[in-house]
């Protein structure tokens, strides 16, 4: 009777307290949902982004791209003047369907490369590939073997479930890329080349292609 009377008499602190621990819960389940609810990620895939962690800037851009054998190709280009230190360091990804998170794969290969060939790559060519993507062998297609696709979202919100549902609080954007398949998305973990999480990391990146095979032999493992 004690305890009734005492919900009854503060059902509105109760609902203020209660209240927002259940929306933070219904969004956690609800992000989380996809992953249970569907057939998870069978495929990795590679893309590429430029490094802009260390503030360097490259002389020269590299162009990826795949043939219709699914072997990666690199063209390299000079940068004109005026357009020096718009570029940085090119560095690959791999994201890791087992882990459901995108690393960078031989981080500082294209770097060292860069800098100890420099003055060899300034004019427009194509450039050795290196054993660690030789031996992989890649589908570009916009949609990975079992139905996933890599997609861009761009999104605002608030700073918390409780305010976004009540249209309170600052508006912030989050932009970052997404798995998706059967229109269910499955948001996923990038690491910087500094090993820190990038929550909203950059549009600008260079999607490759989904790995449909791989020759562990040749190096294909990841620094």
């Amino acid at each position: 009777m004690a305890f009734g009377k005492f919900l009854k008499d503060n059902l509105v602190l109760i609902t203020g307290i209660l209240l927002p621990v259940l929306i933070v819960v219904f969004f956690l389940a609800a992000s989380m949902l996809p992953r249970f609810t569907g057939e998870p990620p069978q495929y990795d895939f590679l893309f590429v982004s430029e490094d802009y962690h260390n503030n360097l800037f490259a002389p020269v851009r590299f162009n990826f791209t795949t043939d219709e054998n699914g072997r990666i190709t690199a063209i390299v280009r000079k940068l004109p003047e005026t357009h020096y230190g718009a570029s940085h360091y090119p560095v690959f990804y791999r994201y890791y369907a087992a882990e459901n998170t995108a690393r960078p794969f031989h981080a500082s290969y294209f770097r060292e490369l860069i800098i100890r060939d420099g003055e060899k790559l300034k004019e427009t060519k194509e450039v050795e590939i290196p054993d660690f993507l030789k031996s992989l062998k890649i589908d570009n297609s916009e949609t990975a073997p079992d139905g996933y696709r890599l997609e861009f979202s761009h999104r605002s919100y608030n700073r918390s479930p409780a305010s976004e549902l009540f249209f309170m609080g600052s508006s912030r954007s989050r932009r970052g890329y997404r798995l998706v398949k059967d229109g269910n998305p499955l948001e996923f973990e990038v690491v910087t080349p500094g090993g820190h999480r990038a929550y909203y990391y950059s549009r600008n990146i260079n999607f490759i292609g989904w790995i449909t095979a791989e020759d562990t032999s040749s190096g294909g493992e990841a620094e």
